[in-house]
């Protein structure tokens, strides 16, 4: 269970040469199960945000600090023990942020990938995406290349635009016959549909191996003596 307990706390600003505010109010929540504490404090323009755990807190968790005082009767220096050092994080209040719109929506991937690595990947994950990009082979920079990619669209347009006229002068077509078609060569062997007895359905010779045909007719002839010599026994 956290309480919130308002408190008095020394402060010195690291970089103001000016006394310290002396109206800046600090509040301490603390979890005491766990030991953790969160400072805030707030004045007209600033937010101050401190905490012992996560990212505020100190780099050294597990250093001891200690401040210094000097007696000026004494010329002597004393150490007193301080059990935590609060680091002050500030916020200017109704401060807009300036959030850059620019996505990168309109890059392509690699660009993307590249954008990302260069700000946060390391020094073997920037070399890797350097290999990666001198790999690309880029079609534009191969001779010939372009014309081949060309040729070989314009066959595949032409090979589709003669089917489809094909399609149109067979009254008999249809996509719902065509798809049947599809999902019956998918399904079953090879087979004439049109065939004038059963025999000649399938052609036994596509659907299975040389060795494997030979090995059912000899079967077949085997099985048709051992029948005929059963009938003469």
């Amino acid at each position: 269970m956290s309480k919130r307990v308002k408190v008095h706390l020394q402060h010195q600003p690291s970089f103001d040469s000016a006394a310290p505010r002396q109206d800046l109010a600090f509040e301490v929540f603390e979890y005491a199960a766990k030991k953790q504490r969160l400072v805030v404090a707030s004045s007209d323009k600033v937010a101050y945000q401190g905490a012992n755990f996560g990212y505020l807190g100190a780099s050294h968790d597990f250093s001891g600090y200690a401040v210094g005082v000097f007696d000026r009767k004494s010329r002597e220096v004393r150490l007193c023990n301080v059990d935590q050092v609060y680091v002050m994080q500030q916020a200017i209040k109704d401060a807009s942020e300036n959030v850059d719109d620019n996505r990168g929506e309109d890059k392509s991937f690699m660009e993307q990938r590249r954008d990302l690595v260069e700000v946060f990947g390391s020094k073997k994950s920037k070399r890797m995406q350097k290999s990666r990009e001198e790999n690309i082979v880029d079609l534009e920079h191969i001779s010939g290349a372009a014309s081949v990619t060309q040729t070989l669209q314009k066959k595949v347009t032409a090979a589709q635009r003669k089917l489809e006229e094909e399609r149109a002068r067979d009254g008999a077509y249809s996509k719902e016959a065509a798809a049947l078609a599809a999902t019956r060569n998918t399904l079953l062997p090879p087979c004439d549909i049109d065939a004038p007895t059963p025999d000649r359905v399938y052609v036994l010779s596509k659907c299975a191996l040389l060795d494997a045909w030979v090995v059912v007719v000899v079967n077949g002839f085997v099985d048709g003596v051992s029948g005929v010599l059963c009938s003469y026994g």
